[in-house]
């Protein structure tokens, strides 16, 4: 989580259009032994919403090592972070 959270940081530091908030463990931080975090990604403008999160997809995707045994999901619009 900590990789991905400064690959979106990168991402959004030249632009005021986006806010990243975590990352951060989970309430339910260890579910089914696995462990749980979370991060939040505000936007002004959905289209730079969405061209962050495939950009950061697409960096993940390319450096795997980094992400070995990980699962990534997106929410968009969360009704609540549990």
């Amino acid at each position: 989580s900590r990789w991905l959270g400064a690959v979106l940081q990168r991402r959004i530091a030249h632009t005021e259009l986006l806010t990243l908030l975590g990352p951060a463990e989970a309430p339910l931080a260890r579910l089914n032994d696995r462990y749980r975090w979370h991060m939040l990604l505000k936007a002004a403008s959905s289209r730079a919403l969405h061209q962050c999160l495939k950009d950061a997809l697409a960096a993940a995707h390319q450096d795997r090592e980094q992400l070995q045994g990980a699962r990534i999901s997106v929410d968009i619009d969360p009704v609540t972070f549990l």
